[in-house]
């Protein structure tokens, strides 16, 4: 018997000693960490934004969207296939160095809608909460120069309700006059 018990406790430590590792407790809290940046011109120097505010909201984006600027600044999403909204779950303005700390993130997925108040752009994109990874670090870049309403940029889409008017062509005078020089008018 006490050699039966000495088989068991054997075979418990091996056990014990297999298993322990692999019960490390998985971290699914996620910190975004996001430098907004504004570039007002075409080749411009880009500047820390200022006024800016994010949103994260527990969706996906197969079933919520971001309906207008004016909600994207609201913290509301809008249900892609029924009349619904949804408030954010988690809502940040700027730190002292006007970084955005958007979190903590726990739902999987997790939208994202950062909007850039003065210059009336919002971005959004959805983000999976990765494993054991406490804080994620970057930044975005706001272009109000760009004359397209809709761009992606670096997994951000980027919406500019009212973008610029793309510039004009120069007029160099020659388009102006007839084209058939035997046409003339007396």
């Amino acid at each position: 018997m006490r050699q039966y018990n000495r088989v068991i406790l054997t075979a418990t430590l091996a056990i014990t000693t297999i298993l322990v590792p692999g019960c490390k407790k998985v971290n699914t809290e996620l910190i975004f960490r996001v430098t907004p940046y504004v570039q007002t011109e075409e080749n411009g120097s880009e500047v820390l934004a200022t006024d800016v505010v994010a949103y994260a909201f527990a969706a996906d984006t197969s079933e919520w969207a971001v309906a207008s600027y004016d909600k994207a600044e609201a913290g509301i999403l809008t249900a892609r296939w029924k009349e619904e909204e949804k408030q954010a779950d988690v809502t940040t303005r700027q730190n002292e160095e006007g970084v955005l700390e958007i979190g903590p993130l726990r739902n999987d997925p997790t939208i994202l809608v950062i909007c850039d108040v003065p210059n009336r752009i919002y971005a959004w994109r959805q983000v999976e909460i990765p494993a054991n990874l406490p804080q994620l670090i970057t930044r975005i870049r706001f272009r109000p120069w760009r004359t397209d309403s809709l761009y992606k940029e670096a997994n951000w889409f980027m919406v500019n309700e009212t973008p610029p008017l793309p510039p004009q062509e120069p007029d160099t005078g020659e388009g102006d006059q007839n084209e058939n020089p035997s046409q003339t008018n007396p």
